[in-house]
């Protein structure tokens, strides 16, 4: 996954988590630390993660989960999305 800076200051250090669930289970992984990104810049983390067959799954990924990063736009922080395992 990348992270980037769409904003026009760097940022600082900052940490991102990841989390889920499945239909009867549940999952996250210690934060990442990305230590700051310039303007237009972007970092990849690398994720693994094992999910139950024939199961619905949902994925969430929240980045400056703790608001270390002053931010003209706070709304874009958060993503998820569904996944179905067979």
């Amino acid at each position: 996954m990348y992270v980037q800076n769409v904003g026009p200051g760097a940022a600082g250090a900052f940490a991102v988590d990841f989390s889920g669930y499945c239909d009867s289970y549940t999952f996250s992984d210690a934060p990442h630390r990305v230590e700051g990104l310039a303007p237009g810049a972007d970092a990849f983390i690398r994720l693994s993660f094992s999910f139950p067959l024939d199961t619905n799954c949902h994925v969430a990924v929240t980045i400056d989960h703790d608001n270390a990063v002053q931010e003209s736009n706070e709304s874009n922080n958060e993503v998820s999305v569904a996944v179905t395992v067979q």
